[in-house]
This record gives C-alpha cells, structure tokens and sequence, in this order.
C-alpha cells in the first residue's frame, strides 16, 4: 500500500502537468488563430509572411539551447522588453515579453520586425510569435511529462515481471534500477544513491519479481 501510494504520486505529477499544458495550450491556440486571421486581412506580401514563419522555425529550434536564466534576470528583460513595446503602441505587452525574452529576443530583433511590419500589423506579428513560441514551449512540456509516465508504467512492468511469470534468465541490474524507480517517492527527500554496478556479472535463472521485494526491503 505505502509503495503504491508513493507511485500513485509519481504518476500524478507528469498527469497533472499534462491537463495544465492542455489547458494552456488551448489559449495559445486560440490567440495564434485570432492573430493569423489579422494577418490575413492586412495587405502583406508572400515574402514578409514567409521571413515571419522562418524566424518563428529558427525560434523553436534555438529554444532547447536557451541559456537558464534566474528569476531575477528574467524578471528585468521581461520588464525591458515590455517598455520596448509600449513605446511602439503594443496593447498589453505584458502579456507578449514572457514569450519574447524565451526567445532571446533583443532590441535590434524587435527594431527588425517594426521595419518590417508597420503599424498595426507589429502587433499582430507579435501575437502570432509570442503563441508560436508559448505553442511549441507546452508541447515539450506535454512530451517531457508523458515520457516520465511512460518510464514509470515501463518501471511497474519490469519491477512485476509483468507479462512472464515463473523463473527467467534476468539482469540483475535492470531489476534494481526498476525497484529504484517505484521507490522514488521515499529516496528523492534526503537519499542519495550511489550505483556501484559489476556489469560483468552473468545474468541469472531467478524469479525476477520475487527478487526484486528483496531489493525493495533492502
């Protein structure tokens, strides 16, 4: 009961992180449409909307090497970049520079695309960024939280030798990193482990889901 609970709790986090994502990413959805449907009225060139959905791709994929920034960092170019904004008449541009600053976006960046989309049209290039960029930030989170669920159902197959029963030739390594894994919840508050593995050893004719309660009461 106490080892499924702690999984049931392992299990939860990623969960809940995926109905979150979901959520957000609903509303992104929704302001990319409103924002391309603006675009679409305006009378821009072919060009200028294939440079934008260019910078957007370049975007995505210079977003897994972006530098950590602290707390504090973020704060202030957030605040830098939404002064930028309201000095070209951006309507809530509070709501644009969290998107903005994750994708290092900098004031010659944003003089770029003022040139190239006057007016009005600044800020509906900046809605459709900013979503394209809050877009692909929760489908990665989406996808991190699902992998980690499908590593703990993964983890309960091995740990119960779900799918074979009766006595098999096992690694005994995979059986303990699998029991390391249900036990999560109890190691990660204070316990460090140290693997020290002899990956020479022979596999082994054993019950693997009998020997793995040994490692668990270890």
């Amino acid at each position: 009961g106490k080892l499924s609970a702690g999984l049931a709790h392992e299990l939860n986090n990623p969960a809940s992180a995926v109905r979150r994502s979901t959520t957000g990413l609903r509303e992104a959805i929704s302001t990319l449409r409103e924002a391309n449907f603006g675009l679409c009225r305006e009378d821009l060139s072919d060009e200028v909307l294939a440079h934008l959905t260019e910078i957007e791709k370049e975007v995505a994929e210079q977003m897994t090497g972006s530098p950590v920034m602290d707390a504090l960092e973020r704060s202030d170019r957030e605040d830098h970049i939404t002064s930028l904004l309201e000095k070209r008449g951006i309507a809530k541009a509070w709501e644009l520079s969290p998107a903005l600053v994750e994708a290092e976006a900098d004031d010659d960046c944003l003089a770029k695309l003022a040139r190239q989309f006057p007016g009005k049209t600044l800020e509906l290039a900046l809605r459709r960024m900013a979503a394209t960029i809050e877009v692909e930030k929760i489908l990665r989170q989406i996808e991190s939280s699902a992998g980690r669920i499908s590593e703990l159902v993964k983890a309960i197959k091995e740990y119960t030798y779900m799918d074979s029963g009766g006595e098999k030739e096992i690694d005994l390594h995979d059986g303990l990193e699998s029991t390391l894994t249900m036990l999560h919840h109890d190691l990660k508050n204070g316990v460090n482990v140290r693997r020290e593995y002899d990956r020479s050893l022979p596999r082994i004719c054993a019950k693997g889901s009998e020997l793995n309660q040994v490692w668990t009461n270890l």
